[in-house]
């Protein structure tokens, strides 16, 4: 068969045009160059299909869909994704802190697709041989690395016009359904952490638009069921 029809070596062998696939999904891990690059990074080969290069996919899921193989506009499903560090691999790591920042800014980018409808972190913690995945949100003997606030509460600020700031954030142990509060905190440069806006949140994550300030963030949250409260990695305003 061909890629999407039928060929004429098919036909001579009597094989019948392809039918369309039960399908409600497609599975992808949208890793730049092993979890070493960049977000942003498109991949360096036109056929690489990174997190921000996610129209490749789509351009061949769309061609499938004119030739009846699946459904139009079939959701992707990120199943696998993440960053390794350094330490502990010297060859493809980048810092802790980088991959916090990292996890957080490829949730923002997959949170603004409408056909991604998952993203799964990979892994919780680190292999305990170095040449296997370094992308925990845990070192192998489970200590946190930064990733672990910055999983647990993503928070990622980018620049809305000159006066305002769009805050997107997520509070993953929240169960489905439940609500809470989230305190967005600032702190200028050389200040300290105040809170700036209260903000009501369910378990889904969320775009909030608040007033411009300078330095860094975090977001503040305490359980429902008591015990410290956490916090989110600290943040700054992301470059344009």
């Amino acid at each position: 068969m061909g890629q999407f029809g039928q060929t004429a070596p098919a036909a001579v062998s009597g094989c019948r045009r392809a039918r369309r696939l039960p399908v409600s999904g497609f599975a992808h891990h949208p890793y730049a160059q092993g979890g070493s690059r960049p977000p942003t990074d498109r991949g360096r080969a036109g056929t690489e299909i990174t997190i921000s290069s996610a129209w490749r996919l789509k351009r061949i899921l769309d061609a499938a869909a004119r030739h009846g193989r699946i459904p139009r506009r079939l959701p992707i499903h990120y199943t696998e994704h993440g960053f390794q560090t350094n330490p502990p691999d010297l060859t493809l790591g980048v810092t802790p802190a980088r991959q916090a920042a990292y996890l957080n800014q490829s949730d923002r980018i997959a949170y603004g697709d409408p056909r991604v409808h998952t993203v799964a972190q990979y892994k919780l913690a680190d292999d305990p041989v170095v040449a296997g995945f370094q992308s925990g949100v845990r070192f192998s003997d489970w200590r946190p690395k930064p990733a672990y606030d910055a999983y647990r509460l993503p928070l990622w600020i980018t620049r809305r016009g000159s006066s305002r700031l769009e805050v997107y954030g997520h509070v993953r142990p929240l169960a489905a359904g439940a609500a809470a509060r989230v305190q967005l905190q600032n702190a200028p440069f050389g200040g300290r952490f105040r809170t700036v806006a209260a903000l009501a949140v369910g378990a889904q994550p969320f775009l909030r638009t608040v007033p411009r300030f300078e330095g860094r963030f975090r977001l503040a949250w305490r359980p429902p069921a008591g015990g410290p409260r956490l916090y989110s990695r600290v943040a700054a305003i992301a470059p344009r």
